[in-house]
């Protein structure tokens, strides 16, 4: 018996949902020309501040630190490749077996970092 009384009749649910959509039909109009004004405002903000999009300065600092990287990796390898010159001069065979394990692993470190930028 409880549930009969908390159930509207079928007339209040139509009167309900047609003063809903009488409302939507009479406010969406307004709120679309409230969020026009306000993307309009936005822009004339955006191009008065004259500022250069995030997101460009963040590419641009995503490209530096890619050269950086680039870089290191080539230094590393002219240093490595200095090294091993100079064992290979000497015939010191440890060494030059040493340098080589170096470069192996900076080559694959590169390698990996590379992968993650590309």
């Amino acid at each position: 018996m409880e549930l009969a009384h908390q159930v509207k009749p079928e007339k209040e649910y139509e009167e309900d949902e047609e003063e809903q959509f009488c409302y939507m039909r009479e406010d969406l109009p307004r709120q679309l020309l409230r969020l026009r004004k306000l993307r309009q405002q936005l822009l004339e903000l955006k191009a008065n501040i004259k500022a250069p999009d995030v997101f460009d300065e963040l590419q641009l600092i995503a490209g530096q630190l890619n050269e950086l990287n680039h870089l290191k990796a080539v230094h590393s390898l002219a240093a490595t490749g200095a090294n091993i010159n100079k064992a290979i001069t000497a015939s010191d065979f440890s060494a030059l077996y040493n340098y080589i394990q170096t470069l192996t692993r900076s080559t694959d470190t590169n390698l990996a970092c590379h992968s993650l930028f590309f």
